[in-house]
């Protein structure tokens, strides 16, 4: 078995080498904030939860009488939860397999940084899945006509790069964004902006053949981007026509899902009606040029008829919420008018179909937490973190098959605030 002080040296080395190297490599480790996540939990474990701060909301009402209706903000919470243990191995196979190894130490150096890279990957491909679980607004290229098949459209021009910040923008977050993006809607870009007669910005991205930065937008390009697979309704084009919405407003009726139409969790159910428009989360100032957007929580089925149910919500579990039924505001509220359920006047929807989960997040808005591991009592065991970066590095050997192993494990939890980051659909 390893020396103990050689394991502590290794993961030290290890640590302090990739966490650097963790942070170039894939910007879901480097941009997270990893410094507000506060655990108290001994030893570390998954399943281990804290709470974060999630952005203020509410309205300021403009009156003096004392009717109750006065306005409200509210502070609110989210747990934070560690949900992944990531490991990798080292096996070296036969005495002098292992004995070079062992005594390599460039030849182990190459091994572990593989191990650590290969975590890395790991920990940056939840993120993009996990945006996928927390958002419930949607930026997009464009659907295909009603009823006819088909996947979102491309995001290739700087001015819809613009139109994805300005709908933040809108809604009520301000400041610094981040925006990730694949390789291929990034080439797509800056191929569109050569286009144009901006000879500084031209001449700095075809050099670079990277997207610039752009007054509050800072562009990321990721490897690692989850793709989302949504049910039949959303890539066969459906429209849906809404006929009942439940009392919490979570739960909708549709019409018009074909037999056995289908939908899946994390699908994003967009309403099509020209006078329904989300509101900002904070003043809830309606916002004329946004469609409604809400997430499916669970999956569903529709009848042979064609009616399915479908629960959803609008950011930490939240119903659509409509102003009061005497037209005044109402605090919280999501939408700017009730939804219209059956009749000539239904609402009608689509559901996005299948796309790659780009993001733009508020900055410090995407937690990353890896808490420190315990060493393996028993074993050459060290658990070191750097920069908000932990890893365990255990040792071992089994003497009778003259196998040597090392261990890198890591814990891992993420977390957007739905109110703060938004998916840019891309072609899937």
């Amino acid at each position: 078995m390893a020396n103990q002080t050689q394991s502590i040296q290794d993961v030290q080395t290890v640590v302090r080498n990739t966490a650097g190297a963790m942070s170039m490599a894939d910007p879901f480790i480097a941009n997270a904030n990893k410094d507000e996540i506060d655990f108290v939990m001994n030893p570390a474990q998954t399943g281990a939860t804290c709470l974060i701060t999630r952005p203020a909301t509410g309205f300021a009402q403009d009156t003096w009488d004392m009717t109750g209706n006065e306005g409200a903000v509210q502070q609110q919470t989210q747990t934070f939860t560690v949900d992944k243990q990531i490991m990798a191995n080292i096996t070296a196979s036969g005495a002098d397999w292992a004995t070079r190894l062992v005594n390599n130490k460039p030849l182990l150096d190459d091994f572990l940084q593989a191990n650590a890279r290969s975590i890395a990957i790991k920990v940056a491909q939840k993120a993009s899945e996990k945006a996928t679980e927390q958002t419930y607004r949607c930026y997009h290229g464009g659907l295909t006509a009603a009823g006819v098949a088909g996947g979102v459209g491309a995001i290739n021009d700087m001015t819809q790069i613009r139109s994805a910040a300005n709908a933040m923008y809108d809604y009520g977050v301000q400041g610094q964004y981040d925006l990730y993006l694949d390789s291929e809607t990034n080439n797509a870009v800056v191929d569109s902006g050569l286009s144009k007669f901006t000879l500084n910005r031209n001449n700095s991205e075809a050099q670079s053949w990277l997207i610039g930065d752009t007054e509050n937008l800072s562009m990321l390009r990721a490897s690692t981007l989850h793709t989302h697979t949504s049910g039949t309704i959303g890539n066969d084009g459906a429209e849906l026509t809404l006929t009942n919405v439940n009392a919490a407003g979570n739960q909708l009726t549709f019409s018009g899902a074909g037999a056995a139409g289908t939908v899946n969790a994390n699908d994003i159910i967009e309403f099509q009606s020209a006078d329904l428009y989300e509101v900002s989360y904070l003043g809830q100032v309606p916002l004329s040029n946004r469609k409604v957007q809400a997430r499916v929580t669970a999956p569903a089925v529709a009848t042979a008829g064609g009616n399915i149910v479908i629960d959803v919500e609008l950011g930490n579990g939240k119903g659509f919420i409509a102003p009061n039924a005497v037209g005044t505001e109402q605090a919280f509220q999501n939408i700017n008018r009730a939804l219209v359920a059956a009749g000539a006047g239904a609402d009608k929807a689509r559901v996005i179909p299948d796309h790659k989960v780009g993001i733009l997040a508020q900055k410090r808005t995407y937690f990353l937490g890896m808490p420190k591991l315990d060493v393996m009592p028993g074993w050459g065991s060290a658990s070191e973190s750097v920069n908000g970066v932990s890893l365990r590095l255990t040792d071992g050997s089994d003497f009778q098959t003259a196998k040597m192993m090392k261990r890198m494990d890591c814990l891992a939890g993420w977390c957007f605030t739905s109110e703060t980051a938004m998916r840019i659909a891309l072609p899937a």
